[in-house]
């Protein structure tokens, strides 16, 4: 597949997305640490421990988190035009998760095939675990309850449908690249019809059990600090690096839940990351780009650029950068890519041909798939 919008997508992401997984790098490593680093008295430790020790906002033996007390220091707030420097410790990580993904896919789709063994399936063993431990906590169902409860009149806001369609385009990989690259080394007779309702299914699956098991963790939390579970739920790396790490905090043998939960971050971006790294190499091999270089030598040269380029994001402002670069760029990227691939499939090139393509590959397709393709789809 040679696509120049899904390359230039799938690239800019991953140049940010490691940033992440150097997090969960950070956070896999300290959870080894009794007490956990960010368990502490003050109500916000755990806020405190993300913002001030691993993303370096304030100088080093700073205050409270918006506090303005910096201990005789001036309190340091990044931007755009002042990203204050690296944070060191984040660009070790972010070095160590590009060499990972080197690891992963420096044979190509021969190393990358087996590692997905792994990282695709640890993680519901892990899901499992924190699922049974959740629900057994007290206020779990309060959690739940706000999980499967909708909220009606938010079907009204704009930014809900934006954020779906979002998060379904990513875990997908729709208009990423990442689907075709993988379906383009299957054999012609490989039954894609199955995998195109099998792949959503088992996606949308996935992410309700996954809402069981933070929504379960976010209830006993909110029973913990009495607080409704509105309040204590967060978006984002705040989620993620912030409320839940505070909830394990509250486990009984916290620094195993705490070891698990984010080597099953670790697997969950390394499956992601390896498939967008993986994206990017094959379309730079059927360009014929740098040609003379072998597999390991071209996927090291793209390892290295993509770390310099991705120091941006471990800047003391890259949390910035890091939320510009997504809602600007990659989550309009991947809608337009996916709109205009509807579009072409549709229109251009015809889901009559399209059709017969598909019965010579496994057979007549269901005329009501074409028709939704033609018309509903685009």
């Amino acid at each position: 597949p040679r696509d120049d919008d899904v390359v230039v997508a799938a690239f800019v992401l991953g140049l940010y997305y490691n940033v992440i997984i150097a997090w969960a790098l950070w956070y896999f490593c300290v959870s080894f640490i009794a007490p956990l680093p960010w368990d502490g008295d003050r109500a916000d430790a755990a806020e405190a421990y993300f913002y001030r020790d691993v993303l370096r906002y304030l100088p080093t033996g700073g205050g409270d988190i918006g506090s303005g007390d910096t201990s005789g220091e001036e309190e340091f707030s990044p931007s755009l035009a002042e990203p204050g420097g690296l944070n060191g410790p984040m660009v070790g990580m972010l070095a160590l998760s590009w060499i990972i993904i080197w690891l992963c896919v420096w044979k190509g789709i021969a190393s990358s095939g087996k590692v997905i063994w792994f990282t695709a399936l640890f993680p519901y063993l892990v899901l499992l675990i924190l699922l049974i431990r959740g629900l057994t906590l007290e206020g779990a169902w309060r959690g739940v309850m706000y999980f499967l409860v909708p909220d009606w009149s938010r079907l009204g806001v704009l930014d809900v449908w934006v954020d779906a369609a979002n998060q379904v385009f990513f875990s997908t990989g729709v208009g990423l690249g990442g689907m075709v690259t993988f379906a383009s080394y299957n054999s012609p007779t490989h039954n894609f019809l199955r995998d195109s309702w099998l792949v959503p299914l088992i996606n949308a699956s996935t992410s309700i059990l996954g809402g069981f098991v933070v929504f379960s963790v976010l209830g006993h939390l909110s029973v913990k600090l009495d607080k409704p579970v509105s309040e204590v739920a967060a978006s984002g790396p705040g989620l993620t690096f912030v409320v839940y790490p505070e909830a394990l905090a509250l486990f009984p043998a916290a620094n195993l839940f705490a070891v698990m939960f984010f080597l099953m971050l670790l697997c969950l971006g390394i499956d992601s990351a390896f498939a967008i790294a993986e994206t990017s190499l094959t379309c730079l091999a059927d360009a014929k780009i740098l040609p003379k270089l072998n597999g390991p030598l071209r996927s090291a040269l793209y390892c290295i650029f993509s770390f310099l380029l991705g120091l941006l994001f471990v800047s003391r402002a890259g949390l910035e950068w890091l939320g510009l670069v997504d809602n600007y760029v990659t989550a309009l990227a991947g809608f337009t890519v996916g709109m205009l691939e509807c579009f072409a499939i549709a229109w251009v090139y015809g889901v009559e041909r399209l059709g017969q393509d598909i019965k010579e590959m496994v057979g007549a397709p269901p005329k009501l798939l074409l028709l939704h393709i033609k018309y509903f789809v685009p």
